[in-house]
């Protein structure tokens, strides 16, 4: 006897953007008639709402993936899929469950704050455009001398690379993360770790009412640099 396709898998993600999730699906493991297309049914991922179908398909059965449009960023969604043949629909599949947004943009304004023989810190500005919903990391690469990453709460905007060799150079690089993924790189930013220079003894050597003269001592350099 005939039936109703069965053995329907979930749909899954091929891509984000802030207003839509674009997915695909392949055809039931059962079916002993030819399927002859699908429906895309999604709900807005709270309990006892109902479906609403966003594709209808049901004799077009070529196609296997939708970008669904007009869904709200921060929003999660279930999104379903149903099959048919000529005996009828098929259950529904078991469900997607998926968050709406995109992916952030890079971190910005990444510059050294303090450089020494010893640490180098860098801050960064958050990005213009975080996909529509929270950040929830940065992660920063240090691409050269040797390459390494760290990953910190989006909430800190500053690193501190607390061993580094004087006279090398770093680069960093870094991202910006949310619940969709990872960004692009920024652009990268290279600094020199250097031992810098003690600092001179001021002196007051004469004062007046109108002015006052001071005077300091020279300090020896650092090794491998000079003062300038």
């Amino acid at each position: 006897a005939s039936s109703v396709p069965s053995g329907l898998a979930a749909p899954t993600v091929v891509s984000h953007s802030l207003n839509s999730i674009s997915i695909a699906w392949t055809a039931p493991t059962a079916s002993t008639l030819s399927v002859t297309g699908y429906d895309v049914l999604i709900d807005n991922g709270e309990d006892n709402t109902p479906y609403i179908t966003v594709y209808s398909g049901k004799y077009i059965n070529n196609v296997l993936s939708f970008e669904i449009k007009n869904l709200t960023p921060g929003n999660y969604y279930n999104i379903a899929i149903i099959a048919y043949n000529a005996a009828g629909a098929s259950d529904l599949s078991p469900t997607l469950r998926e968050l709406c947004g995109a992916l952030p943009k890079p971190p910005n304004k990444i510059k050294a704050v303090s450089i020494s023989s010893t640490s180098i810190t860098i801050s960064w500005n958050a990005p213009d455009d975080t996909g529509g919903i929270d950040l929830t990391n940065y992660v920063i690469y240090i691409t050269s001398p040797t390459a390494s990453s760290a990953t910190v709460d989006h909430s800190v905007t500053s690193y501190t690379l607390s061993t580094v060799t004087v006279g090398t150079t770093y680069v960093f690089e870094l991202t910006s993360k949310n619940l969709i993924g990872e960004s692009a790189h920024s652009s990268s930013l290279s600094v020199t770790a250097v031992d810098l220079p003690s600092p001179p003894t001021l002196t007051l050597t004469a004062s007046n009412s109108d002015k006052c003269i001071l005077s300091w001592n020279a300090v020896a350099p650092p090794a491998s640099s000079s003062i300038i």
